[in-house]
């Protein structure tokens, strides 16, 4: 019983030191809400009205693509995303939307990072961002794969918060079997479906919102 006493204290301590260690590198959390909830949500529907209405005046013509820093979030990270700028739908191909990291063999010699399933294809959208009301289009066809879902970031909802653009609240799932296919087509993935389906096209239509995640979706 002694032995079995200390060899649990030292262990306790080994995971308290490793606790400590991982904790000692993540970003100091500032103290949030910085403002009443009310008055943050009044500032991020007016830049969203801000950024609609420069939109639509680069769409008349009347404004430069590049977007002007006074339209940028607080917190945006402008030396990593440099010259945000709009780009019209027809002018703008897949490749240059999302950043591809294709499924591999595992090298035991190597770390992923936040990409850990070599098995795995990633699509990264690294900016996302548009006013209240705008739609988020995805579409393509259902891959054949084992497993598929796309991940977004949640509504804009001030009682909680994303820091650091990675921590905190989570990302929202829709996993492939709740994917709705186009009419005329079939989602491989539901049980019983036909994995080998060749009429599988989909489309997922996100709307940029303010709210509470849980509660819109």
């Amino acid at each position: 019983m002694k032995y079995l006493c200390k060899r649990s204290i030292k262990w306790s301590s080994i995971l308290l030191l490793l606790t400590l260690s991982f904790t000692s590198c993540l970003p100091k959390v500032p103290k949030y809400p910085f403002q009443p909830v009310e008055e943050i949500n009044q500032e991020a529907q007016a830049l969203s009205d801000s950024l609609e209405q420069y939109i639509r005046l680069w769409h008349q013509g009347k404004a430069p693509a590049l977007l002007p820093k006074r339209l940028l979030p607080k917190g945006y990270d402008t030396k990593r995303y440099q010259r945000l700028r709009l780009v019209k739908y027809e002018e703008i191909t897949p490749e240059q939307i999302w950043v591809t990291r294709p499924a591999h063999e595992i090298n035991f010699d190597s770390l992923y990072g936040s990409f850990p399933d070599p098995h795995c294809t990633y699509l990264v959208s690294p900016v996302l961002y548009a006013p209240f009301g705008a739609q988020l289009i995805i579409e393509g066809d259902f891959p054949y794969c084992r497993f598929f879902d796309i991940q977004v970031s949640p509504s804009f909802y001030a009682h909680e918060y994303r820091y650091d653009k990675w921590s905190g609240k989570g990302e929202v799932a829709l996993v492939d079997a709740d994917i709705i296919p186009k009419e005329g087509h079939e989602n491989p993935f539901l049980p019983n479906g036909n994995r080998k389906a060749k009429n599988r096209a989909y489309q997922v239509v996100y709307e940029m919102a303010l709210g509470n995640p849980s509660t819109l979706n």
